[in-house]
């Protein structure tokens, strides 16, 4: 409308200029010249009163002044919006028609053009709405722009064979033209030639033209089909934009680039294109019809929205390394194959997003393949995508809304494919129910892995899993939350299994971690359904993160291989070692509860500390090939009973069984010589004997034995430190080995059922609290070389009612025997020795006997504690006089240099005269003498002297 209004103004203005008004040279029967040379004019127009009803006819000629003038041209905007002009007729002596020379002369209807014209100027004919029909003469070699846009009656234009160039939107919006025969001679067409020429069904090309330009039959609504000629090369951009009825096209093999937007919106339903083909432009083909398309091998790249929207397009097929550019398929409903062929080098942004029937794609990429975001996002029917070696990224939404993706396949390769940015849970596979996944390469990432940003979070439709040989790393993360996780094949090369990697995935039943495997990092399986475990046989150490496999209902495991870290498995049941395994590490199998047997494998050197403890088993036979047992390592093993120790064995640590509350059987093995503290504490034991290899049993060793009964420590044991039997309230019978040297405080304290013991000579001290609370202590026999009774020393001995203390005792600490009940205290050193004055309770000085050596009473009177006794007697001092009486029913059979003991039971000691122990046995068993001679027989149940 705009367009209209605007010609009928200028229409207007031209009507009202009076006759003499134009700037013309002369005027010659109503049309308007200027001169141009010596013999020669050119048209500047008409008068109205020209020609006969608006028919003008130029002359060929023209007499002007008595100068004949050749008439060449019609000159620029000669008859511009001149609206009364019907007909013109244009003699063969004009060769040029200039720029804008008819434009807008809506009554013009005919022109007749004779030969000898060879160019038509930009606009000559624009806007000529009456103009039905043109016939260019052969002359004709140059259409200029727009020549002959928005002619709307134009319905037929023959353009003469000569003609080499058609000026951009020459023939535009001629909304009547029907059918075009370009000739020969036309090499190139300008933009938007045919622009809107709606009516157009037909148009004929000839060989010899190179390019189509842009826009050049841009929404010419009726135009059918169109044969492209061998030797066009180039189709510009929109050329066919718009072509609603054009559902045929024939594609030369000379063609190398099709524009943007080229045939976008065109009905077209195949598509040859050219193996020459290296351009193809965004949105070239976007929503038209087409079925199939195969994209040449030396296609460079497929732009922008290429193929959007080409809801009939059901197959793709690359032949070469094309790029596929953003959008490029986005939108083809019915595209259910493509074929990437060797290798393309970039599936854009968006590039097949939407394509809802796409059911399979195999991308094998370049060596520098990227798949970018959104690329395949809402292919709800794609059930299977495989990403090849030469993909090197895929990033975010890249398969987000595939709703029916369930294989998923990324080739080996030894380079890691990148994965982009997630911006949330497992966005890259984002609702997608993926069933089986072979994971062929490492993994990595432009952003930290952390919670939900795994590119396999929480899936848990995911039932399979492989990882190839060329994978060294399950990444952080990657299938966690992954419920329906039941099967998981780890490649022999995989190093690292990161944290939480298998977080929660409680359909996981089994897993075998392969030789290659080096570390299973923090919470790997935390959570998951695991009762079957297998580290496969491999010399290189394994190191496991924290939690590993906490919360899991692990029942079995097979460990062949050493390990460094904790497996705390509540219901293993099961748990058997490889040849590979030498160690077993610090806290590897801590509350076992279920594991109630476990055969520990020849070739076993160490049981690192906690190993084992508070686990549900009942025995345990070492290997010979064990040489130490660290701390605490069956600690608060409760259920276990018996241990056999292999004499080989050398190092026994501290706790070692510490709390085995069940435990009533162990043997010492050969090789150990120092039993370390706690080792036995609080354990079932009845009956304890020490081998004599031992030198050293440490603080605390067997303490709390609350079943025990009988203590026989053997010749060439030299210390028992603090604590070692106390609150060992059953112990009755204890023998002591004249090698004896130190026993620390507090190791019989609370012994509550022990009567008798007999100290070594060799004993120097007897240390603070080391008889305290043994409240049935009731003979106590200190050896010849005893020289210091510590503090509390027999504190609380209720039942010890007489002590005899050797000549060599130099001192008494305090409180030595309070809370016992002494009558009788009997001294044998002739000196005083020293003691404090509470080394003995009032009640002592008041009713106990103090009996010292013959002549010394004196001296004992005036000494410090001794001074305190009320009731004091000499004695002659010897190692027979001070023995003490017969006890009744003990028998003492001689048989050479051999005696035996009858009549009671327990430990036999036998002294020489100065006090010396000589010998050392059990009741009931031949001890050997060295000589003849007298001796004293002591026994729990009294002494006896003797002559051999």
């Amino acid at each position: 409308m705009i367009h209209t209004i605007t010609k009928h103004l200028a229409a207007l203005a031209v009507a009202l200029l009076p006759a003499t008004g134009m700037a013309t040279d002369f005027t010659v029967d109503g049309i308007w010249y200027d001169i141009t040379s010596t013999s020669t004019v050119e048209v500047a127009g008409a008068r109205r009163d020209a020609g006969s009803g608006g028919r003008i006819v130029i002359p060929s000629t023209v007499e002007y002044r008595g100068q004949t003038y050749r008439v060449t041209a019609i000159g620029n905007k000669a008859f511009e919006n001149d609206t009364y002009v019907t007909s013109v007729s244009i003699p063969g002596s004009v060769t040029t028609i200039g720029d804008y020379g008819f434009r807008n002369c809506d009554s013009l209807t005919t022109v007749t053009m004779s030969e000898g014209l060879t160019t038509i100027g930009d606009y000559g004919f624009q806007g000529c709405d009456a103009l039905t029909a043109v016939d260019i003469p052969d002359g004709v070699t140059t259409i200029g722009d727009e020549c002959f846009s928005n002619c709307d009656a134009l319905t037929a234009v023959d353009i003469p064979d000569g003609v080499t160039t058609l000026g951009d939107y020459c023939f535009a919006n001629c909304h009547a033209l029907t059918s075009l025969s370009i000739p020969g001679s036309v090499t190139s067409f300008g933009s938007g030639c045919f622009r809107y020429c709606t009516s157009l069904t037909s148009v004929t090309l000839q060989e010899g033209l190179g390019a189509l330009g842009d826009f050049c039959f841009e929404c010419c609504e009726n135009l059918t089909s169109i044969d492209i000629p061998k030797s066009v090369t180039t189709i510009g951009s929109y050329c066919f934009q718009g072509c609603t009825s054009l559902a045929s096209v024939s594609l030369p093999e000379s063609l190398t680039t099709i524009g943007g937007s080229c045939f976008a919106g065109c009905p077209l339903t195949s598509a040859n294109l050219s193996e020459n083909l290296t351009y193809l432009g965004g949105r070239a083909f976007q929503s038209t019809k087409l079925t199939a398309v195969t994209l040449p091998e030396g296609l460079a790249a497929v732009d922008g929205y290429c193929f959007s929207d080409c809801t009939s397009l059901t197959s793709v097929s690359f032949k070469g390394a094309t790029e596929i550019g953003a959008n490029a398929f986005s939108g083809c409903t019915a595209l259910a194959m493509v074929d990437f062929g060797p290798g393309v080098p970039c599936i854009g942004a968006e590039a097949f997003k939407g394509c809802t029937a796409l059911r399979e794609a195999h991308i094998a990429g370049n060596g520098s393949t990227a798949v970018n975001k959104y690329a395949f996002q809402g292919c709800t029917s794609l059930a299977s995508v495989s990403i090849g070696a030469g993909v090197t990224a895929i990033y975010n939404s890249a398969f987000s809304g595939c709703t029916a993706l369930a294989d998923l396949t990324i080739e080996d390769a030894d380079v890691p494919l990148h994965m982009g940015y997630a911006y949330e849970s497992g966005i890259l596979f984002g609702r997608c129910p993926l069933e089986s996944v072979y994971l062929g390469r490492d993994l990595e990432y432009d952003y930290v892995i952390q919670g939900d940003r795994s590119p396999f979070y929480g899936i848990t439709t995911l039932r399979d899993l492989v990882v190839g040989e060329h994978v060294t790393t399950v990444d952080d993360y990657c299938f966690h939350g992954c419920t329906g996780l039941a099967s998981v094949s780890l490649g022999s090369h995989v190093a690292t299994i990161g944290e939480y990697a298998f977080y929660g995935c409680t359909g996981l039943t089994s897993v075998s971690l392969p030789a290659s495997d080096t570390t299973v990092s923090n919470y790997a399986f935390h959570g998951s359904g695991l009762t079957s475990v297998r580290f496969e046989d491999s010399d290189s150490l394994l190191t496991l993160g924290t939690s590993v496999f906490d919360e899991a209902p692990l029942a079995s495991l097979y460990l062949g291989r050493n390990i460094e870290g904790t497996i705390r498995a509540l219901y293993m049941t099961d748990l058997s070692f490889g040849p590979n395994v030498t160690r077993i590490c610090d806290y590897a199998f801590p509350d076992c509860m279920a594991l109630t047997s476990v055969r520990l494998p020849e070739g076993l050197d160490t049981i690192g500390n906690n190993a084992f403890s508070n686990s549900g088993l009942t025995s345990i036979t070492t290997p010979e090939s064990l040489r130490s047992i660290g701390v605490d390592a069956f600690r608060n093993c409760n259920n276990l009973t018996t241990v056999a120790l292999n004499d080989e064995l050398s190092e026994l640590s501290f706790g070692a069984f510490w709390f085995c509350q069940s435990l009533k059987q162990v043997n010492i093995p050969l090789g150990l010589d120092t039993i370390k503290p706690y080792t036995f504490a609080e354990t079932a034991l009845e009956t304890v004997a020490i081998p004599g290899h031992v030198e050293l049993v440490d603080s605390g060793a067997y303490t709390y034995c609350e079943a025990l009964r009988e203590v026989t420590i053997a010749d060439g044991v030299k210390a028992l430190k603090g604590y070692v039997f106390s609150n060992c309230g059953q112990l009755r019978e204890l023998t002591l080995p004249a090698s004896l040297s130190t026993i620390g405080h507090d190791t019989f304290h609370d012994c509550t059922a022990l009567t008798a013991v007999s100290l070594p000579a060799g004993l120097r001290r007897i240390d603070d609290d080391l008889f305290s609370g043994c409240s049935n202590l009731s003979t106590v026999h200190l050896g010849a070389g005893l020289e210091v009774i510590g503090e509390d020393a027999f504190a609380d001995c209720r039942s010890l009612t007489a002590i005899t203390l050797p000549p060599a005792v130099k001192r008494v600490e305090s409180e030595a025997f309070t809370g016992s009940t002494l009558l009788s205290v009997t001294v044998q050193a002739a000196t005083p020795p020293e003691a404090e004055a509470d080394a003995f309770d009032p009640i002592h000085y008041m009713n106990a006997l103090l009996t010292v050596p013959l002549g010394h009473a004196a001296d004992y009177a005036a000494a410090p504690c001794w001074m305190n006794f009320q009731r004091r007697a000499e004695t002659v001092v010897d190692g027979i006089q001070t023995v003490p009486g017969a006890a009744s029913g003990l028998t003492v059979r001689i048989h050479g240099l051999t005696l035996t003991v009858e009549g009671t039971e327990g430990a036999v000691e036998v002294y020489d005269t100065a006090g010396a122990l000589v010998r050392s046995g059990r009741a009931g068993q031949p001890i050997a003498l060295p000589q003849g001679g007298t001796y004293v027989v002591r026994t729990p149940a009294g002494a006896r002297k003797v002559a051999l």
